[in-house]
């Protein structure tokens, strides 16, 4: 008798009392073939109220009631077809027991459907369900326990042998019942604990069944069952029949540990090539039309032509050293995903992050603004015990110290509210000052309720604040005193002993209102004697570098300034894709983000976004060796600082470092002249631990203990060590006791920190040699631009501060142009490549430039005046050489906005402020260079100011005099007097007016140039202030002078 006939003849409803199979014919596509050996196969059991089995529901588990039958479902073969079974047996008053047909049981562990096999079996009465796979792994690493009761498995064999059938095949109804009960007991017991309810049941021969008190007949679900004849067997699709052996317990996956976590991306040929071929031909029509200029000098005003021929070649020389570092941009994108899957969803532990903030004073560096950066990095999106943050306080302020505890306690507020909502920015003075829709994208309840608080508590915090600065302005006869009552260590700011308060401990024992763990905080002052050089901002970040080397001993360095607060809580999180990179990770130094300001006017008028620079010429360098190092949002890699390579060198190869360009010559072509073949000690490295101490223990303070020269500090020169692990953490009265030592006043002495170590020495601006420094031992940099701003400062708003922050960063650089550090003949034989030492000496010799235009400025009113020109007739070559490089000029501007997203009026307005500061900040610093070098005159550091009490638009016209402002405002004058003047002589004089014209030209180029800097001397007042109307008046009557004197 075929199938269907036995399973018609069989049919039945059970209503006689009788038992009855149902028989669904038929498997799901994607179920794997099985053996045909007539065993059976698991049976899988979920619990229903109230539904009985020929009306199975496609949800897996619903409790509705209670039954009067039970049914078991299984999967069998018969012949050479899948077959489902439902067993029921009415007037059972208990829970109806029925699996799925439409759906296989999962793995309780891994979620992965369970294959079955002829030989499995109930591992424990709990019902808890497994695969093959997960019940090796819990056989062998979970002490052969079960995950859903915690109880002993049972022993496979013994649980065959006992299996409820008769000898003959035949099942016994009362142990099936008494299983049935057990089962149920199981699954509400699991179901009450939230475990699955499925569970392995043995059963073997099933076809052998009788059907004398049981019935067949077919499933009504049959025509939604499809038949396969094979499987899919294993893969990253499906894992369902994996090779024999294999313990995994799921789908294979790429490690993301191997994968890239950043990747570089260059600008399409479209969008490069144009902008390449416009720079050559911009080049070859510059050239032409030199030729020209400088073969073809006037008759009339020689010295006028041969000063405009010299500045014009200046010009050519500099836009030729600028364009180098463009013509290669690159972008950069990072994958913050797969990051998260390696450490914060794989286990691996993130590195140890410190963060360096750095204030000098308290009056034009508001504690405020400094207690703002503090909270924001401490919330930042990072493990609380993998991060610190430092203050460097170089005025051993007792305000910023009073602050620092304030700050230590509204952080415990602060902190857990950032993480819970996800507040961007992180700065709580930026957080509420936004004129936004604060409820935007928040779902949690208690939100608002919560902002309310927390807002009413900063606002105390500020009040609180602002109290002590009040305090502060009236300082007791005798000096400051703690609350103890000794007196404050910084009484006198240029000579007090190192200060070290850790105010949030790094062991966590300072906790939140949550409970969650806070990162530490600490306060470094260093100390500070008379007749001690200090070496400004770099000896200050030196003395943080050991002092943190040693408390928390970070694999990575975030350098802040105190107004640059964290705007983007991913920031550390983006550098750590760059350096943690499994492919070129490795080599990358440090990380450098672009600067980007809040609370500047919106016309920007001082070019204080320096848009130009950050979105063009840091793309650029990008392309080559890497981005410089600008002095702030900067994360190193602490091992660069360190002055270590990022491999380790051959001990058989000797390389010769950092040499100038005059030894390596002497050395190849003067026989005479020796160099020393050994040129420092053997590495300490490559000692044993007991050499070492014994080398650190003897040695003298004068005598270079290892060719670094880290100084005396033996705890921290372990530290410096590759490779180095804190296995014994030092008591804190034994750890600070060495803080405190590292940052005295002369621990660098005859020591390399500051020419091999750390930041380097020589230069006000300390941050392009340290970046130079860190890309001759070859590491390269990476410059990270997050849409979402990394970090946000303030920028100074008036004329007069903007233009000492220019010139104290021209300063430094003139400095390191005039110095032995010159990239230009320094560091030859090193890993710095050409076109990153081009870049270098660029950023080292664009002062100069003030020169040229200073005397440019000049020559349009000059030609006015003396009826004079200084450029001749142009013949049709000359016109056509004109015309083209005009041509160019235009073109590749345009096309240099177009693929770097900058905006015409912000390159506009940098090319104003080009000017401004070309004569007048520029001029300054190459004047303060040469009497350095002359006459060993130091140079001023002039700090500036990071925050205002007053309104954007006070401190946007206000008005401080200083003398760089006599230049700008002399030519100024001076041009408008030439044109007067110009005008005049041809009305009176009836000359040609179109020979007036060409003069015109160049002095309305340089008013033009110069309309902010009148905008913003006039002020709000609409006049010249008295004292630059009257010096300016001085210099026209001194010119006038030696005019009708040597003319």
């Amino acid at each position: 008798m075929d199938e269907k006939a036995e399973g018609k003849k069989l049919s039945g409803d059970g209503s006689d009392g009788s038992s009855r199979i149902i028989v669904n014919r038929g498997s799901r596509a994607n179920s794997t073939p099985l053996k045909q050996s007539g065993q059976g196969f698991p049976l899988a059991f979920i619990v229903q109220r109230g539904r009985s089995a020929s009306q199975p529901d496609p949800t897996m588990l619903k409790m509705i009631g209670k039954p009067k039958s039970f049914a078991l479902t299984e999967t069998f073969a018969h012949g050479n077809k899948h077959t489902q079974s439902i067993v029921q047996k009415p007037s059972y008053q208990g829970e109806v027991i029925y699996v799925d047909p439409w759906k296989r049981p999962k793995c309780g562990m891994c979620a992965d459907p369970i294959q079955e096999q002829d030989d499995s079996y109930v591992p424990c009465e709990c019902s808890f369900r497994m695969c093959i796979g997960c019940l090796e792994y819990v056989r062998k690493y979970e002490k052969n326990l079960c995950p859903g009761c915690t109880k002993e498995l049972r022993d496979k064999e013994l649980w065959l042998s006992t299996y409820p059938f008769q000898d003959d095949g035949q099942p016994r109804l009362s142990e099936i019942d008494d299983t049935i009960s057990l089962v149920v007991e199981r699954v509400q017991d699991n179901s009450s604990k939230g475990k699955p309810p499925l569970s392995p049941i043995r059963n073997s021969n099933l076809e052998k069944i009788p059907s004398n008190n049981l019935q067949i007949v077919p499933a009504a679900n049959e025509s939604t069952m499809v038949s396969s004849a094979g499987g899919y067997g294993y893969g990253s699709a499906a894992w369902e029949a994996p090779p024999t052996g294999s313990a995994e317990r799921s789908k294979p996956v790429a490690d993301y540990r191997k994968r890239a976590l950043s990747r570089k991306i260059k600008y399409s040929a479209s969008q490069i090539g144009p902008y390449r071929i416009l720079v050559a031909a911009r080049l070859i029509c510059t050239i032409g039309f030199l030729q020209f200029r400088v073969t073809t000098p006037t008759e009339d005003g020689y010295w006028l032509w041969l000063v405009s021929v010299m500045c014009e070649l200046w010009f050519f020389f500099s836009w030729m050293l600028d364009s180098i570092s463009k013509i290669t941009p690159v972008r950069r994108e990072t994958y913050k995903d797969r990051l998260q899957a390696v450490y914060d969803d794989g286990g691996e532990s993130f590195p140890q992050v410190d963060v360096f903030i750095t204030t000098a004073d308290s009056e034009k560096e508001p504690p405020l603004v400094t207690a703002c950066t503090i909270l924001s990095v401490l919330s930042t999106d990072y493990p609380a015990n993998r991060l610190a943050c430092y203050l460097s306080d170089d005025g051993a302020s007792k305000l910023m110290f009073d602050t620092m505890a304030e700050i230590s306690g509204f952080a415990q507020l602060w902190l857990p509210f950032c993480k819970r909502f996800s507040i961007e920015p992180r700065n709580p003075d930026a957080y509420f000052s936004e004129s936004i829709d604060f409820t935007e994208g928040k779902v949690q309840p208690d939100f608002v309720k919560s902002r309310r608080k927390v807002k009413r508590e900063f606002e105390e915090f500020k009040v609180r604040v602002n109290a002590l600065v009040a305090d502060s302005k009236r300082p007791p006869t005798d000096g400051w005193q703690m609350k103890d009552g000794t007196f404050w260590p910084g009484n006198n700011r240029r000579n007090h002993d190192g200060i070290i308060q850790v105010f949030l401990h790094p062991d966590g024992d300072l906790h939140d209102v949550e409970g969650g763990i806070m990162p530490p905080l600490v306060y470094v002052s260093r100390e500070k004697r008379p007749g001690i050089e200090h070496n400004k901002k770099a000896g200050a970040m030196n003395a943080l570098l050991r002092a943190s080397g040693l408390i928390t001993s970070g694999t990575f360095l975030l350098n802040l300034d105190c107004d640059h607060f964290v705007n983007n809580s991913q920031a550390i999180r983006e550098a750590l894709c760059f350096f943690l990179d499994p492919i070129k990770g490795k080599k990358v130094g440090y990380v450098q983000f672009p600067q980007r300001f809040d609370g500047i006017d919106k016309n920007d008028r001082y070019a204080n976004r320096n848009t130009v620079f950050f979105d063009i010429n840091m793309k650029g360098l990008d392309g080559q060796q890497g981005p410089v190092y600008v002095g702030t949002g900067c994360m190193f890699r602490r091992k660069a600082l360190y002055g270590f390579h990022p491999q380790e060198r051959e001990s058989s190869k000797t390389k010769r470092e950092g040499r100038s360009l005059l030894q390596i010559v002497c050395n190849i072509f003067c026989f005479c002249c020796n160099l020393q073949k050994t040129e420092q000690l053997e590495s300490l490295s490559s000692l044993s631990d007991e050499d070492q101490s014994k080398l650190i223990e003897n040695a003298e303070p004068c005598k270079p203990i290892n060719p670094l020269r880290m100084g005396t500090s033996k705890h921290f020169i372990e530290t410096a060590m590759p490779g180095w692990t804190r296995t014994h953490p030092l008591n804190p009265h034994t750890m600070l006791s060495e803080v405190i030592l590292t940052i005295s006043a002369d621990y660098e002495d005859n020591t390399d920190w500051g020419k091999e170590i750390g930041w380097m020495y020589g230069s006000v601006t300390e941050d392009i040699l340290t970046g130079m420094k860190i890309h001759t031992l070859g590491w390269c940099s990476v410059y990270c631009d997050p849409q979402l701003a990394a970090f946000k400062g303030s920028a100074p708003l008036n004329i007069t501060d903007r233009l000492h922050q220019v010139e104290r960063w021209a300063a430094g650089a003139v400095e390191i142009f005039l110095s032995s550090r010159n990239p230009l003949w320094a560091e030859w034989g090193t890993r710095l490549k050409l076109r990153q030492r081009i870049a270098y000496a660029n950023n080292a010799f664009y002062p100069f430039t003030s020169l040229a235009i200073f005397a440019y400025c000049l020559l349009g009113p000059l030609a006015l005046m003396t009826d004079l020109f200084f450029v001749p007739t142009l013949s049709m070559l000359a016109s056509i050489w004109f015309a083209a490089l005009i041509f160019t000029v235009v073109v590749g501007s345009l096309l240099e906005l177009q693929w770097s997203g900058v905006t015409f009026d912000a390159w506009w307005r940098n090319e104003q402020f080009w000017v401004i500061s070309g004569i007048s900040a520029h001029l300054a610093a190459v004047v303060q260079g040469i009497l350095k070098l002359i006459a060993g005159v130091e140079i001023n550091f002039t700090l500036t100011s990071k925050g205002s009490d007053n309104k954007e638009v006070d401190g946007l016209h206000s008005f401080k005099f200083t003398w760089l402002l006599l230049f700008p405002a002399f030519v100024l004058l001076f041009n408008v007097v030439g044109i007067i003047m110009g005008i005049a002589r041809a009305a009176t004089k009836g000359k040609q007016w179109g020979s007036l014209a060409e003069k015109l030209v160049f002095s309305f180029w340089t008013l033009i140039h110069l309309y902010p800097f009148s905008k913003g001397m006039l002020g709000r007042r609409d006049r010249l202030p008295t004292v630059v109307l009257v010096w300016c008046v001085l210099l026209l009557i001194t010119v006038s002078l030696l005019w009708t004197t040597f003319a």
